[in-house]
């Protein structure tokens, strides 16, 4: 505390009793819900949460759990429901896994949270590729300006292997991933052009482009005309 204000890493790496691969375990978490196996879901989750059973391992197994919760959240939002759609009005299920006093109550909580929230998913005739599709839209839209964008930042956002989701996006659209947003970058800076902007190097830069020269390529390969000329 004599350090006033430190940082989330420095807080993790003092206050745990072994590092923790968030990532991985959402990613476990997230394929089991979007698959539906119940399950191998439920036999994780009790062998995740066992080992902290002991002295000194309560911060761990609090960071641990209200990750879990989360990454329930997460898969929600994935696919534009509500906590609300599943549970009462003004459920809160980061209290109620706090009132959660030892590793066993924890995971039998989160099997039933997670069992609740998949069964609604699942009862909603979409599949999980048509939903995994539309939400890189939506990132895809969000984040044309992002230099990051690509099909490795959205599986990561999305915690999927690549190939998985470059598959199941074809599968579901009809366009392989990785020429969708090119080609939604390619609109984004027409678009600008038909508005007025006249500095190709900042239209690169609002459509994610890093190199002008590059973006000049890719906008004459798709349209036929080089954007100095277009424009």
């Amino acid at each position: 505390m004599n350090l006033g204000i430190i940082s989330f890493e420095d807080y993790m790496q003092t206050s745990m009793t072994t590092p923790i691969d968030f990532d991985s375990i959402r990613s476990c978490v997230l394929k089991q819900m979007r698959t539906g196996n119940f399950p191998e879901l439920k036999k994780y989750i009790i062998q995740l949460l066992s080992p902290y059973n002991g002295p000194g391992s309560f911060e761990s197994l609090n960071m641990l759990r209200i990750d879990l919760v989360m990454t329930g959240i997460m898969f929600l939002q994935e696919n534009k429901t509500a906590l609300s759609d599943v549970f009462a009005k003004y459920y809160d299920p980061l209290t109620e896994i706090t009132e959660q006093d030892n590793p066993s109550a924890c995971s039998e909580f989160l099997c039933n949270y997670y069992n609740k929230i998949s069964n609604h998913i699942l009862s909603n005739k979409v599949s999980s590729g048509r939903r995994m599709a539309e939400k890189c839209i939506e990132l895809i839209e969000s984040n044309l300006s992002n230099p990051q964008l690509s099909v490795k930042w959205l599986a990561s956002q999305l915690y999927v292997n690549e190939n998985y989701l470059s598959k199941q996006f074809h599968k579901e659209i009809g366009t392989p991933l990785i020429k969708y947003i090119t080609q939604n970058k390619l609109e984004k800076a027409k678009n600008y052009l038909d508005e007025g902007y006249t500095n190709l190097q900042q239209i690169a830069q609002l459509t994610g482009f890093t190199d002008p020269l590059y973006f000049s390529k890719c906008f004459k390969k798709s349209y036929g005309i080089a954007p100095s000329k277009y424009r």
